[in-house]
């Protein structure tokens, strides 16, 4: 189906000693707090699990999944998976692949989630991976998206995860003829607005296809001063 700045009549844009493991849901944050001031009233120590950790945990399944693609050297899209640095640099952070704290946002994991079927899902040349594996780096990103904790210095801790920023809402964009629709910003690349629609697809949509409204939005949103 063609994206909506192509169509003219139809709308298509586009976490005694007790440990404890962080987990994101309510139910469970509640019981974190409940058995914490339990230990606090005893007097036992609460000691947070380690975090989860890019290179540790996560590294070895993109080496099986996806070195072939996004790796030194051979970095289709720009995507380099395997040197640390410039993974934590370029691809950690709002707005980029793997957005801490809200595995929503990060176009990493949702691609990987996408049917087989899809133009947009990755591993491209591969099969999906395994359940356990994207269980795995659901809960990496829940937990803050540590690249490399022994460098980093940081362990599990005992926060929730922040709340999806504001520019992870879905807002409304609009085309220079006046069609609308609910998308999600991810980033601005050049003189292009990457959106995600509300049916998960996305497309990356020139500035000069939107009302002049939408293309303040999406430099706003992007850090581009005017």
């Amino acid at each position: 189906m063609a994206p909506f700045w192509q169509v003219k009549n139809v709308l298509v844009f586009a976490g005694m000693r007790i440990i404890l493991r962080v987990d994101s849901s309510p139910s469970h944050s509640q019981t974190m707090n409940a058995l914490r001031a339990t230990c606090i009233l005893l007097g036992l120590s609460v000691q947070a699990s380690p975090a989860l950790d890019y290179k540790k945990d996560i590294m070895p399944i993109m080496k099986e999944h996806c070195f072939e693609c996004h790796r030194e050297g051979n970095s289709k899209g720009s995507l380099i998976l395997d040197n640390l640095d410039k993974f934590k640099e370029d691809h950690v952070g709002k707005n980029r692949p793997v957005v801490p704290s809200d595995p929503e946002a990060s176009d990493l994991l949702r691609l990987m989630k996408l049917d087989p079927s899809d133009s947009d899902f990755m591993p491209r040349k591969g099969q999906p991976l395994p359940e356990k594996e994207l269980k795995l780096i659901e809960d990496w990103i829940k937990e803050g998206a540590v690249v490399d904790a022994a460098a980093e210095g940081k362990t599990g801790d005992m926060k929730k995860p922040a709340p999806p920023s504001p520019s992870q809402e879905f807002l409304s964009w609009t085309n220079k003829e006046g069609k609308e629709l609910k998308a999600r910003f991810m980033r601005l690349a050049g003189n292009t607005v990457v959106i995600v629609t509300e049916n998960g697809r996305s497309f990356n949509v020139p500035l000069e296809k939107l009302s002049d409204a939408s293309v303040a939005q999406a430099k706003k949103l992007g850090g581009v001063a005017e």
